[in-house]
């Protein structure tokens, strides 16, 4: 049997690992959707259809790694389009990283029948700790969002360069209401898939406990 210390660091590995996972994952499935944003910007967009159709291809192959190829957007709204790119490359890495972490501990449980507590209990408490901080977090986007809106760019982009003014072509097809709606849909979907692994894991945890 692992020592305590060994028992508490791998734990709170457990619990960081499920933590980024239930809300990177959701976030970013429906961050690249393509249909998450066609409907609404069509509805509210100046441009037609087609460029909007364009546009958001290019956007979200960019963001997948490839290459801008619309000219439409300026040097600056590059820049900004290329490091949102970054985060979400380095956001994929975390959630790699988080899967084969718990999928090894998972395959140690199952083999060696060892420390199944430890596992559902990490699991549990990273589902009902996200589920706090989601239903926080659409509480704070209902009460004011220009304020998360801005707070979560200072924090992801604090070199500045996420501010357009009203004319910029990433604003006119992007405008903040879309984002307002996408954190709606993202806070929800993370908060449901954090209330479903809380109770299913101290389920788990219940079971082997009796």
């Amino acid at each position: 049997m692992v020592s305590d210390f060994l028992r508490y660091t791998v734990g709170a590995m457990l619990f960081l690992a499920m933590v980024s996972i239930l809300i990177i994952a959701p976030l970013m499935l429906i961050s690249l959707n393509r249909t998450t944003y066609t409907a609404w910007v069509n509805a509210h967009s100046e441009f037609t259809p087609n460029t909007v159709e364009h546009v958001i291809d290019d956007v979200l192959s960019a963001l997948e790694g490839g290459e801008l190829s619309n000219i439409v957007f300026s040097d600056a709204e590059k820049s900004h389009i290329y490091d949102v790119a970054q985060v979400f490359a380095y956001a994929r890495i975390v959630v790699v990283t988080s899967v084969v972490l718990l999928f090894f501990f998972a395959l140690f449980v199952i083999w060696y029948k060892q420390d199944a507590a430890l596992f559902f209990l990490s699991l549990s408490a990273a589902g009902a700790f996200v589920t706090i901080a989601s239903a926080m977090l659409v509480v704070a986007v209902a009460g004011n969002f220009e304020w998360v809106f801005e707070w979560m760019h200072q924090i992801l982009f604090p070199q500045g360069n996420w501010q357009f003014p009203p004319e910029a072509v990433l604003v006119r097809i992007f405008p903040s209401h879309i984002f307002e709606q996408l954190a709606y849909q993202i806070g929800s979907t993370i908060a449901a898939t954090s209330i479903l692994v809380a109770t299913s894991m101290y389920y788990m945890l219940r079971r082997i406990q009796h």
